[in-house]
């Protein structure tokens, strides 16, 4: 197997994230949302969710794993969350609140491991909450598009991803140990 495949996975679907985000909006712009992009968007994203566990098996079964694939994956996760998320709160769909707690994780997490691999060139990989949450995210994020589903249903929806995140976070930051800044 070319051990180029996973990264080129992990590249395509950040290539797709616009295009997610192209059906989702425009399914957002008409008024009632028009369902079929809505259907459209969702498939990308549940392709793109999908492609997020292949990419990750493919380089784990052949042991192609890079540091490059280390990297990119989870910023193709974030990517793709946090672009749904501000679409979910750009069209009142998902609770703000909800929103800033999740990107806040993100944007923490990032900057963590940043932070991290500059002082020991040691890339933290994802712990398994972090997984859960993820999966979480993935399973949960389609539902709340859909335009039958009302907003406080969708942010009812949301508590297990923003527990889960939330611990994983604290998980995070106690297992792994900054090395002394030089």
């Amino acid at each position: 197997m070319n051990k180029n495949i996973p990264n080129i996975i992990t590249i395509s679907r950040i290539i797709l994230i616009p295009i997610f985000l192209y059906f989702i909006v425009s399914a957002y712009i008409v008024y009632p949302a028009d369902l079929f992009q809505t259907i459209i968007g969702l498939i990308i994203f549940i392709i793109l969710a999908i492609t997020d566990k292949f990419d990750g098996f493919l380089a784990r079964k052949y042991n192609i794993i890079s540091p490059l694939g280390k990297i990119l994956d989870p910023v193709a996760d974030k990517c793709l969350m946090l672009s749904a998320l501000l679409v979910l709160v750009a069209f009142n769909r998902l609770n703000f609140i909800i929103v800033i707690i999740l990107i806040l994780r993100e944007v923490l997490i990032t900057i963590y491991r940043l932070f991290y691999i500059r002082q020991s060139n040691i890339i933290i990989a994802a712990d398994n909450w972090g997984k859960i949450k993820t999966v979480l995210f993935f399973i949960i994020c389609p539902i709340t598009f859909l335009p039958v589903i009302p907003q406080v249903v969708n942010n009812i929806l949301f508590i297990p991803v923003v527990l889960v995140s939330l611990y994983s976070f604290i998980v995070y930051l106690t297992k792994s140990k900054v090395p002394n800044v030089k």
